[in-house]
């Protein structure tokens, strides 16, 4: 998909230039997305978070998440993504950056 290699360009050139602080930050917004976790969702919230909440709330809170990475939902692009990952490893520690704050 386009949306997907539009965010693998993104990290690909964060590491090129050795600013993998940006790109662990990029693969994040990848793999995660950066939609927002509702309160009381994202460990199974207990019953009595659903109570002070409302369950109505809560289905509408949760139509309205749209950037959630539902591309890796399938195996072989989240394999791929992965590897990305530690690509992006073995370069920082080939190719460390020359200002440790753009560690990552």
């Amino acid at each position: 998909e386009e949306v997907l290699l539009d965010k693998i360009h993104v990290i690909v050139k964060f590491a090129a230039d050795r600013e993998y602080r940006n790109a662990s930050e990029a693969y994040l917004d990848l793999s995660i997305g950066k939609a927002a976790w509702p309160v009381g969702l994202g460990c199974g919230g207990s019953m009595l978070m659903e109570d002070a909440i409302g369950l109505h709330d809560r289905f509408n809170r949760m139509a309205q998440v749209k950037d959630i990475a539902y591309h890796l939902n399938d195996d072989v692009t989240r394999k791929f993504v992965q590897a990305l990952k530690r690509l992006m490893s073995v370069a920082q520690r080939y190719w460390p950056p020359d200002d440790p704050s753009k560690a990552a």
